[in-house]
């Protein structure tokens, strides 16, 4: 029963970490291989709840389609009204966006690292439990 708990346990969390990987990966290759255009940062909002935040709401326009609105965490590196260099991904502009990159801070792929270390080590600690019997 405890190596059942332990595997199941050890799917949840390695689909958290494959999650998190991606999007990681997204981010980066991003930088590389993605799609440009001029935004400006539109406005800041507060979010609600136990952990709030700021967000920044930013307003491009991609090559196909119309005007876009996307958030990111908010950073210090820029104020109301700045221009940025959004970089997205073609086939999904809205979702993909990111004003990561050399002319801004890197707090959107930074947001990123912690929950993926923190699930890539469970997942090799479960992946250890399952393989060398812990128990």
């Amino acid at each position: 029963m405890e190596k059942v708990v332990v595997f199941l346990a050890w799917i949840a969390i390695s689909c958290l970490f494959a999650a998190f990987l991606a999007r990681s990966a997204s981010r980066i290759l991003l930088l590389r291989y993605g799609e440009r255009a001029q935004g400006r940062l539109v406005r800041f909002r507060e979010t609600t709840g136990d952990n709030p935040r700021t967000k920044a709401v930013y307003r491009f326009s991609p090559e196909v389609g119309g005007v876009l609105e996307f958030e990111e965490d908010a950073s210090l590196a820029h104020r109301g009204n700045d221009p940025v260099l959004v970089r997205y991904w073609s086939f999904h502009p809205r979702l993909t966006a990111s004003t990561i990159g050399p002319d801004r801070a890197w707090d959107a792929l930074l947001g990123d690292l912690f929950p993926l270390f923190v699930t890539g080590a469970l997942s090799a600690a479960s992946t250890y439990v399952l393989l060398f019997g812990a128990f």
